[in-house]
């Protein structure tokens, strides 16, 4: 922690000043090397952890993203020794998506064992921000979040998982059973909703990518979800049922051609 909380906010105030990626457009100059410096060399974590989250909002088509920063980050989110700085860089991974090979399996690695819950709660989100927007990352990163689902000793990950894999998209990783389970057994109120919530988003996404041979398992959950009484569940139901009503609707069009 610094000693000297006047230099720390100048610190902080110098991080945040740097050019954003609309003036660096603009020919301001970029701000990769003072930024990676920085988060390689700064004394104090929050700086270090600051200047992660600005290398996230950098934009790949003006600057050399994938050769100079991601490695950067993924070190970072290995081997930095404060937690602030793993979870920014874990944070800015997830933003920059899946630039090189490695940020894929440096996330889910930190996901499955980081030992702090902010780290891997990051994560979970860096990770449903790449796979919902890269159906082809999905399928690999949907076991990860069903391993931490099932099995993250701290209640707030387990249910960062189960929202993250309601946002990946139609995996054909076993999410819905997974969820299902989740919500019919996990031992924390927090994690059974968001995985009711999660089973509604995946029903959209199923039904919007007309996946009808699921019908049968959103049935299933759409049974278990009716039976809770409690509202916010009860309006997951609704959106599920929707969901099924319009997957059976394009099925019987379907056998009609």
């Amino acid at each position: 922690m610094c000693k000297h909380p006047a230099a720390l906010g100048l610190l902080l105030l110098a991080v945040a000043a740097l050019p954003s990626a609309e003036a660096r457009a603009a020919g301001e100059g970029a701000a990769v090397a003072p930024l990676i410096e920085t988060v390689t060399g700064a004394a104090d974590p929050l700086v270090r952890a600051a200047a992660a989250e600005r290398l996230g909002a950098l934009d790949p088509a003006i600057e050399p993203v994938a050769e100079e920063v991601v490695p950067v980050l993924i070190e970072a989110l290995a081997f930095d020794l404060d937690f602030p700085v793993r979870g920014r860089a874990a944070e800015a991974l997830g933003h920059l998506g899946p630039l090189t090979a490695e940020v894929v399996p440096a996330l889910t690695e930190a996901l499955a064992w980081d030992t702090h819950l902010m780290v891997r709660w990051r994560a979970a989100e860096a990770l449903e921000r790449i796979g919902s927007r890269q159906p082809e990352a999905a399928e690999t990163i949907a076991p990860d979040l069903i391993t931490a689902l099932q099995g993250d000793p701290y209640p707030g990950v387990r249910a960062r998982a189960a929202r993250a894999l309601g946002g990946l998209g139609p995996a054909s990783a076993p999410v819905l059973p997974a969820l299902l389970a989740a919500f019919r057994s996990d031992s924390h109120a927090g994690v059974r909703w968001q995985a009711a919530a999660a089973l509604e988003s995946a029903a959209v996404h199923y039904r919007d990518a007309g996946a009808t041979e699921v019908v049968g398992l959103l049935k299933g959950a759409l049974a278990a979800l009716e039976r809770d009484p409690h509202p916010d569940i009860q309006r997951n139901a609704a959106g599920l049922r929707h969901a099924i009503q319009q997957l059976e609707a394009h099925k019987s069009d379907d056998v009609g051609h």
